[in-house]
């Protein structure tokens, strides 16, 4: 498949998740999008995998344990998890009580 330049690639949530336990990304970037999470992984090396790699996952995918869990798998692999605001209220709140 093409890819533009800055155009990310879309994988749905396993094969995201896969990517993150082979240490494919130096950052993933969760963003709350309503009833879903948008994450955007940035690859530790570009020979390797050229372009970012997007996500969705539903909001009850990282509900409680999940998101520790997330944070956990990602910081394991030498990334970095990061958050970009939104104006959910909620989702502030919860990424608060992340542990760091």
């Amino acid at each position: 498949m093409f890819h533009g330049e800055n155009t990310p690639e879309v994988k749905d949530w396993s094969e995201f998740r896969q990517l993150i336990e082979n240490g494919t990304f130096k950052s993933v970037t969760v963003k709350s999008d309503g009833d879903t999470y948008f994450l955007r992984g940035t690859p530790t090396s570009a020979q390797e995998f050229p372009h970012d790699v997007t996500t969705r996952v539903p909001t009850t995918a990282l509900d409680g344990k999940g998101w520790n869990d997330l944070n956990e798998l990602i910081t394991s692999r030498k990334g970095k998890l990061g958050v970009k605001e939104s104006g959910n209220l909620f989702f502030s709140l919860l990424l608060n009580m992340l542990p760091y």
